[in-house]
């Protein structure tokens, strides 16, 4: 049931630009009837703590496993800045650790039964997108991507195309036969 390779071509598809250090966060949700994904977690878990890159699971779902894939520097970055912090205090994130932020995330995607709006700053969208997206109820964007823009349409764009080139490159590493664990 998916095999190593599989399970790569995962990770580079939706993970790449986090793998490569441009990206706070990525969300994957690995299909249990697809690929075992409990046991190349582990196995990438122990490879890429190395590399600063963490998994963690926000929910083991009836058909799916939802998982949070992240650079723990990037991560702490981006939750620290006072705006993220204050809008995060005002969604119940009592805590200033990064596990115990995680857990309550966690804790939201299960309640919601969806992905709470406040999901996109941990993979690193701006507050005023998400701000944006909860006003403007996901429509009047700027443009679309990784996630809907409403404010910093250039700047988003200069992203949009580093992340595509980087989930390109991750893309070929794996066509030629090497592994994410080398790059």
């Amino acid at each position: 049931m998916g095999t190593h390779r599989d399970f790569e071509k995962i990770l580079a598809r939706h993970c790449a630009p986090t793998l490569a250090g441009k990206k706070p966060a990525s969300l994957v949700a690995f299909s249990k009837n697809k690929i075992d994904a409990e046991k190349w977690l582990y196995w990438y878990t122990q490879g890429m703590q190395k590399r600063g890159v963490h998994f963690f699971e926000l929910c083991d779902c009836e058909d799916r496993k939802l998982v949070l894939i992240y650079s723990e520097r990037l991560l702490k970055k981006i939750l620290r800045k006072p705006n993220v912090r204050a809008y995060l205090l005002g969604c119940g994130y009592q805590q200033a650790s990064l596990h115990a932020m995680l857990k309550r995330l966690a804790l939201r995607v299960q309640q919601s039964g969806d992905f709470p709006h406040e999901i996109g700053l941990f993979l690193g969208y701006p507050l005023s997108d998400v701000l944006g997206f909860i006003r403007h109820g996901g429509k009047n964007y700027k443009l679309s991507g990784p996630w809907k823009v409403y404010a910093g349409k250039k700047k988003a764009q200069r992203l949009f195309e580093s992340y595509r080139a980087c989930t390109d490159a991750f893309d070929d590493l794996i066509e030629n036969g090497k592994t994410i664990m080398c790059y």
